[in-house]
């Protein structure tokens, strides 16, 4: 269910739409296009994206052209009204949701997920609770990106027309109720400090040639490794787990941390581990203790063999003397 400032924030949009792309077209000389549609280099066909706040889409509408699956999160109809009507004049199809993109739970789901020009509708925390969110729904190894105004960076002008230039604009949707005042986001510095890598950061110029307003980020999800699903990551980094094995309750040996009980994959030992049982500690102990009595057993003996014999020798000896005499 939508809340009543979802609602209201939903209405506003809805009145923006009919103008919202020719003028960022306008505003930002074509780079905020430029932005967005440059991170179609990083996907290939098939693979699947979410854009939230997709807007009017026309970097969703190219990613359906490139063949991608698309699915697109606004909580303006009347945004996503436009998008369908580009998707059905050029015979494209997509996933179209309209509802707060919190309440989106398809968690590791996608390949891709894009929040363009749509981080910056959040005032900080809430930005970084819905970019943690958004990065809840990309499986492990996936693409983030964020095309946004770029933090001022340049020299001491570049960095006041940056300035100038993106509070003006945040001013006109502010008083339109669009968006909240806030300071420009170092996307870049969020997406590190919540374990992401970030892979490019491209930036684009007014007018290609003027100082830097807009950048586009990709940043890569790490692969995730879960206790539950490796549960001794000391035999993993050993090699002694399959990719596509099937893992039973595991219990290693306290003194030697082997597996007691045999990984098995398919009913049959783990190929690493070999098929041959594995030596039991406590009957290895016996036999050494054995071994050790009979070794002791055989000493005595022999001592005892040994004694006889030297007093045999003892006697003849003292006899064949008394028979010389």
């Amino acid at each position: 269910m939508v809340a009543t400032s979802d609602k209201q924030l939903s209405k506003n949009y809805d009145r923006a739409a009919w103008f919202y792309e020719t003028s960022a077209e306008i505003y930002s000389t074509g780079q905020i296009k430029a932005a967005k549609v440059s991170q179609l280099q990083f996907l290939s066909p098939g693979q699947s994206i979410l854009y939230l706040g997709v807007g009017a889409g026309e970097d969703a509408v190219r990613a359906a052209q490139k063949g991608l699956k698309v699915t697109c999160i606004d909580i303006s109809q009347g945004m996503l009204d436009r998008l369908q009507r580009k998707l059905k004049k050029k015979g494209l199809s997509a996933e179209l949701i309209c509802g707060n993109a919190f309440e989106h739970s398809k968690f590791e789901h996608y390949d891709a997920v894009a929040t363009n020009f749509f981080l910056n509708c959040f005032k900080h925390p809430a930005m970084l609770d819905m970019m943690k969110h958004a990065l809840t729904l990309l499986r492990p190894g996936g693409m983030f990106f964020v095309a946004d105004v770029s933090p001022a960076k340049g020299s001491f002008p570049a960095r006041i027309f940056n300035l100038v230039y993106s509070k003006w604009a945040m001013a006109m949707f502010w008083a339109m109720r669009l968006v909240p005042w806030h300071e420009n986001y170092d996307y870049a510095k969020e997406l590190t400090a919540q374990g992401m890598k970030v892979e490019s950061v491209q930036d684009f110029r007014i007018a290609a040639i003027g100082p830097v307003m807009f950048h586009s980020i990709c940043a890569v999800k790490p692969s995730r490794i879960d206790a539950d699903d490796h549960p001794h990551p000391h035999l993993e980094a050993k090699g002694q787990f399959s990719a596509n094995s099937t893992t039973s309750n595991v219990t290693l040996d306290d003194a030697t941390g082997v597996d007691s009980s045999l990984t098995r994959t398919a009913g049959k030992p783990h190929a690493a581990l070999g098929s041959k049982p594995l030596p039991d500690q406590g009957a290895q102990q016996d036999a050494n203790q054995d071994s050790k009595q009979d070794s002791k057993q055989d000493s005595k003996q022999d001592s005892k063999q040994d004694s006889k014999q030297d007093s045999k020798q003892g006697a003849n000896q003292g006899a064949n003397q008394g028979d010389a005499k």
